[in-house]
């Protein structure tokens, strides 16, 4: 009765299943889009490069760069003014005053590599005066044109051509650091996606294990159907084999699950469709083979990114402090002014000055304390470059020594993997001639698929620690990829 309700439960759902999918069986499954390793990592790099944080920078950091090499051009300025003015005298009698008019000029001003500044200035002024008839300013509208020329040189303090050469300086470091992170952002995010990568090759292996491990039981059930039809075998061995492979199938399902997740999550990022997919290797020993001639290469940690951007932080450090060894300094300069206005209806009017100009600030501890930072700042700097080559190295040699270990520990996984097939074999000949329980085969079985699984995870652990590797070796995988 029990038996009879659930046929007829499983019966409706079967029905209702069929009728929800009826709708779709008119619609064409769209062929999904594969991607071998090389196309997803140049469609990787395209994303992250080409449309985020580095290229969007770049136009920025070109015009940092321009105009701290333009630092030494002249710069010109235009500018223009209108100004009205009243002003009144309360004597007797009451004079007023109004003074209008429009006030247009051009400066440009000029810096040398000795800290030399030069500036010129051309200004035309037009407008109308009231109230001046008694002094003889006619009561009309007037015009005025002025030059002026300032040199000024510093004697004690930024007169040098390092400290002037500062912001090209500057800027040309900004440049550099530019570039090294656009270098370490794609060794970074080639080292991710390959992780990424290895993940779904995993799970793909994982697979095919799991496939393998079907057929084997398939065929332990067959043989077992025939020992029980010849009566060698107990009918009860025939339902557990039956079971096993229901439960292995249920087994593959479940690790094509997550080999589509994992593929899925690859392109998730930057594909806005699901029906693109990344199509790993044949197995994970061809990708450990194109990863294990890094183990013969000698680490670069000089040349890495990572410690090129410390050096180039040091040197910027450095020249911040170089910079500020002056700065307690007084300020001693000489100037020279001239400056004339040619008037309309006045006579044309001339001045001239010269001197030196000094200020000292006996209390300027803000400058002392600044030079102290810059100056620990430095050090710091040159701690962190220190630290990061070493850190390099060390993780150079941990690297390789960990691959080897796992490369003869895969090995010795490999040949017990190979012993073990051999006793699963050796205990299904034991057990078609009675010498075996059916649970000493499936307890061989297990412990086969245990050590599948173990090599596997081996596998991937000497992957992964190529991969680390690769990355501080600095490999170019496009290039390195066959």
């Amino acid at each position: 009765m029990a038996n009879e309700k659930w046929i007829k439960q499983a019966a409706w759902i079967q029905l209702v299943m069929i009728s929800g999918l009826m709708p779709l069986a008119n619609v064409k499954a769209e062929t999904p889009e594969t991607l071998d390793l090389r196309a997803y990592l140049e469609a990787t790099l395209q994303y992250h490069l080409e449309q985020h944080e580095y290229h969007v920078l770049d136009q920025a950091e070109r015009l940092s760069l321009e105009d701290g090499q333009r630092y030494f051009w002249p710069k010109i300025t235009a500018r223009s003014s209108y100004d009205e003015v009243t002003s009144e005298t309360f004597t007797v009698p009451t004079s007023r005053n109004v003074l209008s008019g429009i006030t247009t000029g051009l400066d440009t001003s000029w810096t040398s590599w000795l800290g030399t500044d030069i500036t010129l200035g051309l200004e035309h002024k037009y407008g109308r005066q009231l109230g001046k008839v008694s002094q003889g300013i006619p009561e009309d509208k007037l015009q005025v044109d002025n030059f002026s020329i300032e040199i000024s040189q510093p004697l004690l303090k930024h007169n040098s051509p390092f400290y002037n050469r500062l912001p090209l300086l500057r800027a040309q470091k900004q440049w550099q650091l530019y570039h090294i992170n656009g270098e370490l952002g794609r060794l970074a995010l080639l080292r991710s996606a390959m992780l990424d990568y290895l993940k779904v090759q995993e799970s793909y292996d994982r697979l095919q294990i799991q496939k393998i491990r079907l057929k084997h039981i398939q065929s332990v059930g067959d043989s077992v159907s025939v020992l029980v039809e010849e009566g060698r075998s107990l009918p009860i061995d025939r339902d557990l084999a039956q079971l096993d492979v229901r439960r292995q199938e249920q087994s593959i399902a479940s690790a094509r699950q997550v080999v589509h997740q994992n593929q899925y999550a690859l392109t998730l990022p930057w594909v806005s469709s699901d029906n693109i997919q990344v199509v790993p290797l044949t197995s994970l020993t061809v990708l450990i083979d194109w990863l294990l001639p890094v183990l013969d290469e000698l680490p670069l940690a000089n040349h890495h990114p990572e410690y090129r951007k410390q050096q180039l932080n040091l040197e910027g450090a450095q020249l911040e402090e170089r910079a500020r060894q002056r700065d307690h300094w007084p300020e001693l300069s000489a100037y020279y002014r001239f400056e004339k206005d040619f008037r309309e209806r006045l006579p044309d009017e001339e001045n001239q000055s010269w001197g030196l100009r000094f200020s000292y600030d006996f209390f300027d501890l803000k400058t002392r304390e600044d030079q102290a930072r810059l100056g620990a700042e430095a050090s710091i700097a040159r701690r962190n470059a220190e630290d990061q080559l070493k850190r390099l190295n060390w993780e150079a040699n941990r690297l390789r020594q960990s691959s080897e270990a796992s490369l003869a520990e895969l090995e010795l996984d490999n040949q017990v993997v190979e012993l073990s097939q051999r006793a699963v074999a050796y205990e299904l000949a034991r057990y078609s001639e009675g010498l075996a329980s059916y649970d000493d085969v499936r307890n061989r079985q297990l412990d086969l698929l245990d050590r599948q699984l173990s090599a596997q995870d081996t596998s991937a652990k000497l992957a992964r620690e190529l991969i680390e590797l690769a990355y501080n070796h600095q490999w170019d995988w496009l290039n390195r990829l066959p």
